[in-house]
């Protein structure tokens, strides 16, 4: 087992449980995270010397873990640049639409 991630060092998922509203604006919590697990399924065409072994699969699973935590404001900028790019999106039908009338 990799020393990344250990599928038998604790029962419980970490995940993050956080709370939203509901339609009757009671609190209900939300269950939400990732899972992850190792793909040995992948076939001969899908793997290469630096896909193909699970060195690379701790490698990324660690560097998932560091944007999930923010390392470096990753996960800030990434957020930031997704919410900038649909603010714009839909600012510019806005104004096809608004054109359009």
């Amino acid at each position: 087992i990799s020393d990344v991630y250990n599928v038998h060092y604790n029962s419980q998922t970490p995940r993050i449980i956080s709370t939203g509203i509901t339609v009757d604006n009671q609190l209900s919590p939300l269950d939400c995270g990732f899972y992850w697990c190792w793909n040995f399924c992948l076939g001969k065409k899908w793997r290469s010397s630096q896909t193909g072994e699970e060195k690379y699969q701790d490698i990324m699973l660690a560097d998932f873990r560091a944007f999930c935590d923010n390392d470096k404001n990753r996960l800030v900028n990434f957020w930031n640049e997704a919410n900038n790019m649909a603010n714009k999106k839909m600012t510019e039908k806005e104004q096809e639409s608004y054109n359009e009338d």
